[in-house]
């Protein structure tokens, strides 16, 4: 159950609080805040969290949390299905709806039944908690999913599939994508990244303030060097508002390189963080973080 530590008034840490039960699994994925200062907090248990649980009490349960700006908890909501389920990312919109993503090894909601495990989920609820929709994707999940939102409260979702069957999709292996639902949940396009042929996968994405699609994660090198160096290269694709590829950029070095979360400020330029056994500037060891910057075009 929530639980809280002493301010520390001279310092920089203002409040901190924890969540929680006896469970082995219990974990917070992701965190984001409303315009008023609210925060939210998701991720997973295998106990009953607190309040708004629903479901029967079994395996994995995804969860999300609201907090006021003084960290006092508000509410709880916990859901699940007859699998385990997870949730990744929470992202809040302008409207303060809150946007969640996450797996999920059985149904949670939708006329989609999984043909395999896990799938991606993902969900639109009120500033009070309310479930809006919820929609789930049939695509066995190589890597984590996110979720973002852009300013006219679109949908984005980033996810991996592998031999899935998803309308507008081709590739047959672990193929990186990106999908755009509009407020009310409706699909208005998706994206494969490279498509058919070799391994990718996508970690991160974001909206610029034009609306444009910013995605970020690995892609295989291919052919293979024998040396079995530079596996992997990270990647950035730019897309339009109505889904045209309008670049996409390799981020590599003599190593490997996953590109693991991504941004854009107000001008539109890029950010993106991630990970290369490689040396952008100076190696320092065996695995480094990188921060990089793009141009807006």
């Amino acid at each position: 159950m929530p639980s809280s530590a002493s301010t520390i008034p001279d310092g920089d840490l203002v409040w901190t609080r924890m969540i929680g039960t006896s469970a082995y699994f219990e974990q917070a994925q992701g965190v984001a805040a409303d315009t008023t200062g609210n925060i939210y907090i998701c991720g997973g248990t295998d106990q009953v969290l607190g309040r708004g649980y629903v479901g029967p009490a079994k395996k994995e349960d995804a969860w999300f949390a609201k907090y006021d700006p003084d960290g006092v908890l508000i509410w709880v909501r916990q859901f699940g299905s007859a699998g385990n389920d997870n949730c990744d990312a929470v992202a809040v919109d302008n409207e303060d709806n809150i946007l969640l993503v996450g797996t999920t090894s059985g149904r949670l909601t939708g006329p989609v039944a999984p043909k395999q495990s896990p799938n991606i989920w993902f969900a639109k609820y009120t500033a009070e908690g309310k479930r809006a929709w919820a929609r789930q994707i049939s695509a066995f999940v190589g890597s984590t999913p996110d979720i973002a939102t852009d300013a006219d409260g679109n949908v984005l979702v980033s996810g991996n599939r592998y031999r899935s069957s998803i309308s507008g999709l081709v590739g047959g292996g672990y193929d990186a994508f990106v999908a755009k639902y509009s407020p009310a949940g409706k699909r208005m396009w998706i994206r494969e990244v490279f498509g058919i042929g070799g391994t990718d996968f996508s970690y991160g994405v974001a909206a610029d303030p034009s609306g444009n699609v910013l995605l970020t994660g690995m892609v295989e090198v291919l052919p293979r060097p024998a040396d079995g160096t530079r596996l992997s290269d990270g990647f950035v694709a730019k897309y339009s508002p109505v889904g045209s590829q309008l670049w996409r950029h390799r981020l590599s070095t003599e190593g490997g390189e996953n590109g693991t979360a991504v941004a854009a400020d107000q001008l539109g330029d890029i950010y993106v963080t991630g990970n290369t056994t490689g040396a952008f500037t100076v190696f320092y060891g065996w695995a480094d973080p990188f921060l990089a910057k793009l141009p807006a075009d």
